[in-house]
């Protein structure tokens, strides 16, 4: 009871705040992109891939509208188109380690877990020279089905304050965290849960 409570009040500040958000800056491609996105999510399937068509019209070369929609193309089944949108969108971002991560996310989940190993690998190298985000290896071993790798990673994430934790409660891709206690104490550390 308490998390669907939780998730209905996250939700109801959710669409608060896309409203507010196209409202400040109606033609705002990286505002549209997570307006889309989040209307999807919070289950406006409709309404969200209208707000993505929007996005992509104020600018297609947007890493984010490619890389968000390869995790749509996820949860209805479609690896194929999920893999080339998450590959296109790592292209364009030049291969900012969050779209890398997207990309490994597409392909664990698309059954290719030699190339979801590689680009965690690559993800590993890189760290090495730059500060690749939690996130990046998170969605890897999501995709995966890794949910111990992806709760370490989660708790590496709140330790380094990556900035994407706080959509955690929106993104269906991690409800199948949900039943483990751990992914409940740090959304409530978060503030995302009571």
């Amino acid at each position: 009871m308490g998390n669907a409570a939780g998730r209905s009040r996250a939700e109801q500040r959710g669409r608060r705040g896309i409203s507010a958000l196209l409202q400040l800056d109606p033609v705002s491609c990286w505002n549209a992109t997570i307006a889309g996105f989040f209307i999807h999510q919070l289950g406006q399937e409709e309404a969200g891939t209208q707000q993505l068509q929007k996005a992509f019209d104020l600018d297609p070369n947007f890493f984010q509208i490619w890389s968000l929609r390869s995790l749509l193309h996820c949860e209805r089944g479609d690896f194929l188109e999920a893999v080339a949108e998450a590959q296109e969108g790592a292209r364009l971002s030049s291969g900012l380690p969050i779209s890398r991560g997207y990309v490994g996310y597409a392909l664990g989940m698309a059954g290719r877990r030699d190339e979801t190993l590689a680009v965690l690998d690559e993800l590993e190298e890189l760290s090495r020279q730059r500060y690749v985000p939690a996130i990046a290896r998170i969605w890897c071993y999501l995709g995966l089905g890794d949910h111990e790798r992806a709760l370490e990673w989660l708790e590496k994430g709140f330790e380094q304050r990556d900035s994407y934790l706080p959509h955690l409660r929106v993104n269906r891709a991690f409800r199948p965290l949900d039943p483990d206690p751990r992914f409940q104490d740090l959304q409530r550390r978060l503030g995302l849960l009571p």
